[in-house]
C-alpha cells in the first residue's frame, strides 16, 4: 500500500528506494551508530499497525517509547493538527500565541503545569 499525495505534496517520495535514500542522506537516528542502522520505511500507519512498501502490516510493540502511544493517525490528533494548520503553521521565538501547547482551551497545558508542579514531570528551566 503506497500513498500518492497531489497538488503541494505531489514531490514526497512514494517509494521504498527514495525513502530509503533521503533518509540515509538528511536523518540523523538518535541513540544510533549511523553507518550501521537500517531503518525500515514505512509507507502507511494507522492504530498500533504500520504498513512497509511491499505490503507487510507490523504490530507496532514500540511505539510508546517516542509519541504515539495514542496510535498512528488518532482521528482526534489529526484534527486538532488540521484544525490549527488553518490558525497558525509557525509562530517565531520571540511570538507568542494562546494556543500554543496542544489544545485551543489550554486543558492540556494546564494539566502540563499542575503535572511539573506535583513533579510527575521534569523540566530544566534556565
Amino acid at each position: 500500500m503506497t500513498p500518492t499525495y497531489d497538488g503541494p505534496l505531489a514531490g514526497i517520495p512514494t517509494d521504498e528506494e527514495s525513502v530509503r535514500k533521503l533518509d540515509r542522506t538528511h536523518v540523523f537516528h538518535s541513540w544510533s551508530a549511523q553507518a550501521l542502522i537500517d531503518p525500515l520505511p514505512i509507507a502507511t500507519a494507522s492504530g498500533s499497525r504500520f504498513t512497509d512498501y511491499d505490503g507487510k502490516s507490523y504490530l507496532d510493540f514500540s511505539s510508546q517509547l517516542v509519541n504515539v502511544n495514542i496510535g498512528y493517525q488518532h482521528p482526534k490528533l489529526v484534527k486538532a493538527i488540521a484544525d490549527y494548520a488553518q490558525q497558525m503553521t509557525t509562530i517565531q521565538p520571540a511570538f507568542a500565541n494562546g494556543t500554543a501547547i496542544f489544545t485551543r482551551d489550554g486543558g492540556a497545558a494546564r494539566q502540563f503545569q499542575f503535572d511539573v508542579e506535583v513533579g510527575m514531570v521534569g523540566v530544566n528551566v534556565p
